[in-house]
């Protein structure tokens, strides 16, 4: 028998000494199915520094190049204990990017159809078009982009560097650069429920998250509307 409805998130790019994981901890209140992670579950960078107000661990000052330097790094991040905690309580469906072998795009796709994809460090909430070069084109699915978990600390290097571009593509219906977090959604028959959550700060431990916005998509309706 199939079920009627599943709840999951989906995350993305969790670069330990960018920041606490504080996403995870926001996850926890959460009663869902599973937790999709798009990629970039590690990053193979040498470690000279970190934002969680801690030195840099010792031993990790080389980048990661051989099966013992991806083991350490594995064993750094799966020592969290708010990313144990997720583990614990979710089971996680994950795919490999690109820091996970070397640096430079993942989804998955559900039927409806809706993609979700990361790496962007950014959230963007898409209409898909056969044609991007006509506004009046016909649109055939949705695009979730889910933000970083902790890449790029509380810094704001891609608002900046993405806002110029959102005025001239309409399809670009929600952008926001400089926040972390994570989308959760719930599926029916019928729609897709999602809800995007920002956490306040990844740098401080004390960091919480909150529901930014919502969306629904509708069985047989490409685009998403707001919730």
């Amino acid at each position: 028998m199939l079920a009627d409805k599943i709840r999951f998130a989906f995350v993305t790019c969790q670069d330990w000494p960018s920041g606490h994981y504080t996403a995870y901890r926001d996850l926890l209140h959460n009663d869902l199915d599973l937790v999709c992670h798009l990629g970039d579950y590690t990053y193979e960078y040498a470690i000279d520094s970190t934002r969680r107000g801690i030195p840099a661990p010792t031993g990790f000052e080389e980048e990661c190049r051989d099966l013992r330097t991806y083991r350490l790094r594995h064993t750094l991040y799966k020592l969290d204990p708010d990313l144990q905690a997720a583990h614990a309580r979710f089971p996680f469906a994950v795919i490999w990017d690109d820091h996970e072998v070397a640096n430079d795009y993942s989804g998955v796709a559900p039927e409806n159809p809706v993609f979700l994809t990361g790496d962007w460090h950014s959230t963007f909430v898409n209409d898909l078009k056969l044609d991007f070069k006509d506004p009046r084109a016909r649109t055939v699915a949705t695009e979730f982009v889910t933000p970083a978990i902790t890449t790029g600390g509380d810094s704001t290097p891609y608002g900046p560097y993405y806002a110029p571009m959102v005025p001239y593509n309409p399809h670009i219906k929600y952008y926001e650069g400089d926040r972390r977090g994570y989308f959760k959604a719930t599926i029916t028959p019928e729609l897709m429920e999602l809800d995007l959550r920002f956490m306040t700060s990844v740098e401080d431990a004390d960091g919480t998250g909150y529901t930014e916005r919502s969306f629904v998509v509708e069985n047989g309706v490409p685009g998403a509307r707001p919730a």
